[in-house]
């Protein structure tokens, strides 16, 4: 099965390429890493103690790679003319489209903010009070202070692209966004550090593919460096660095990076039977936004619950408690209506991403911040988990939007017919 899961895979991104004519697109940044996961897995990581990923999870993602793949075909055919952004020729180079001095001054502003807070608190408690990676994401995820945290995620990776593309004199841009990289680390929450990454990475390659290569090596290189980092800095500053093996960091890499995927093995067993049916699902990658305005202003947070307890994902006593995205929206409950809704949903999926990436990516005159983000968060990091549950990843989309236009040098709205 998993060699037809890589055959289909392969044929349907090369037809892919085929029709849009670019190596990365919407449907590539989807299949690409499940690749990598699924095979890694069942080729190398089982015989160090790990679950295979069962037949019917490598089933249900070649059916669900298909319906994407209908979709972002589709795409092709239906498309809105909408709301067009209207430029200027002489910033047809998207590198410069933004106000690079605005942004350098308002991102050192957050992270004098942010720095003043981190200083106070380890002052006041003490370094091991953060790096227990119990209290780091509460000092920069929380309150005003940490909504302009995430405000800086859509920016840094901009900083980071200019100065790759330009390093002379630029010196700024990069310790603006290492800076910003050290106050996520402190977070001590991994997705956090490898989303900020994964931004920079997809930015970087979208607007020139000769960083692709680069930055695929570079990339797993410092998403390892930052893995062991994060655990080897908790445990010197709890001094129980020398009692953990290289055992230990080998099985709980691997447990973040494919664990998601071979726990969902569970969901087509049934041993994962989820409260909320595929509505439910649906609805729960919506609430997010409203959540973050209720919660700030009446405490009230409503969300289906959709959590799944830790369960076994080796003989290796390494557990996971997250399910990929292709997995979570499996219907289930057999309903016929589910499986509709399941048909129509990754379709529609599949349309919008290829939709999104169409009419900023792929276009020379408009700048793909916002459209980056969504794809990050929303294809790119699909086999990581569902981000879309999370507030983090729509805050940092709603800033991506308003950038977009706040530090863009010219931009004119124009409405046109659907």
């Amino acid at each position: 099965m998993l060699a037809l899961f890589t055959i289909e895979s392969v044929i349907l991104i090369i037809i892919d390429y085929r029709i849009n004519h670019r190596l990365i697109s919407a449907l590539s940044l989807i299949i690409i890493p499940y690749i990598f996961v699924f095979n890694i897995n069942n080729v190398f990581m089982t015989k160090n103690g790990f679950f295979q990923i069962s037949d019917e999870n490598i089933a249900w993602h070649m059916l669900s790679f298909f319906l994407l793949f209908i979709g972002t075909s589709l795409s092709k055919i239906i498309s809105f003319k909408g709301i067009s952004l209207k430029t200027q020729p002489e910033y047809v180079d998207k590198s410069y489209r933004y106000k690079l001095s605005s942004i350098v001054k308002y991102v050192l502003f957050v992270e004098i903010i942010v720095a003043v807070r981190v200083a106070m608190i380890v002052l006041r408690n003490g370094f091991s009070y953060i790096a227990s990676g119990e209290n780091g994401e509460g000092i920069f995820a929380t309150g005003i202070v940490g909504h302009l945290y995430l405000s800086i995620f859509p920016l840094a990776p901009i900083l980071f692209l200019n100065w790759i593309k330009n390093k002379k004199g630029n010196s700024i841009y990069l310790f603006l966004y290492l800076v910003q990289l050290g106050f996520t680390f402190l977070t001590f929450t991994k997705y956090h550090t490898i989303s900020l990454i994964m931004l920079t990475f997809l930015l970087c390659v979208l607007e020139d593919t000769k960083y692709l290569i680069k930055g695929t090596v570079s990339l797993a290189i410092i998403i390892l460096l930052a893995f062991v980092g994060n655990y080897l800095v908790s445990f010197i500053v709890r001094n129980v660095a020398s009692q953990v093996t290289r055992q230990f960091y080998y099985n709980h890499f691997w447990s973040y990076v494919g664990g998601s995927s071979i726990h969902a093995n569970a969901v087509f067993s049934g041993s994962i039977v989820y409260k909320s049916d595929l509505f439910g699902k649906l609805l729960a990658c919506i609430l997010p936004i409203p959540n973050m305005f209720t919660q700030g202003i009446f405490g009230v947070r409503i969300l289906p619950d959709t959590s799944t307890t830790f369960m076994s994902i080796g003989m290796n006593n390494s557990t996971s408690n997250v399910v990929d995205a292709v997995s979570f929206f499996y219907p289930s409950s057999g309903s016929w209506l589910d499986i509709v809704v399941y048909l129509f949903f990754f379709i529609f999926w599949g349309w919008m991403l290829s939709l999104v990436y169409d009419k900023t990516v792929g276009r020379e005159d408009k700048y793909p911040l916002a459209a980056v983000t969504l794809l990050t968060f929303s294809a790119f990091l699909a086999f990581f988990g569902v981000y879309a549950v999370l507030s983090s990843p729509w805050e940092i989309l709603l800033w991506s939007v308003l950038f977009n236009f706040l530090f863009d040098k010219k931009v004119k709205i124009k409405f046109t017919s659907i």
